[in-house]
């Protein structure tokens, strides 16, 4: 079902010509709110990303991280099954499960110009923070590399 929404999302992506960039999760656990990241530009302005897959209790948590720390609703859950018009809507995002074989969760899209697709490794698949960290670079923010990030 997810890989159907998926394939959907990457078919849009390629027929649209947009150029997909990967982004890769180091294994480290989201920040806490209180020394979380400093918001992209862009974080206050677009419209709630529409995250379409399982709904799981590890994706709820991390919506109600992102929509918390933003102080109003940035993500909302759209349901298990995007339509067609989803599809080519730059503000979804598809999540996913399949095997990685050096990371948790990666991100493929471009934020704004592009839906995105999320896919987490089944054995990440019970780590909120995974969903977390991804949904963040789904929303626009890059990687904290520093040391005990």
């Amino acid at each position: 079902m997810t890989r159907n929404a998926a394939l959907i999302v990457l078919l849009a992506l390629v027929v649209g010509g947009c150029a997909a960039t990967a982004v890769a999760l180091d294994g480290h656990p989201a920040p806490a709110a209180s020394s979380g990241p400093t918001a992209p530009a862009t974080f206050a302005k677009q419209a709630p990303l529409q995250v379409y897959g399982d709904r799981t209790w590890p994706l709820e948590r991390s919506i109600a991280y992102w929509n918390d720390f933003a102080g109003r609703q940035v993500i909302r859950y759209a349901g298990p099954r995007m339509d067609q018009t989803a599809a080519n809507d730059p503000h979804t995002v598809v999540v996913m499960f399949d095997g990685l074989t050096n990371t948790s969760g990666v991100t493929f899209g471009v934020i704004g110009r592009s839906p995105q697709a999320i896919t987490i490794d089944p054995r990440a698949m019970f780590e909120w923070w995974t969903y977390v960290r991804e949904l963040g670079h789904a929303l626009g923010f890059q990687h904290d590399d520093r040391p005990g990030v």
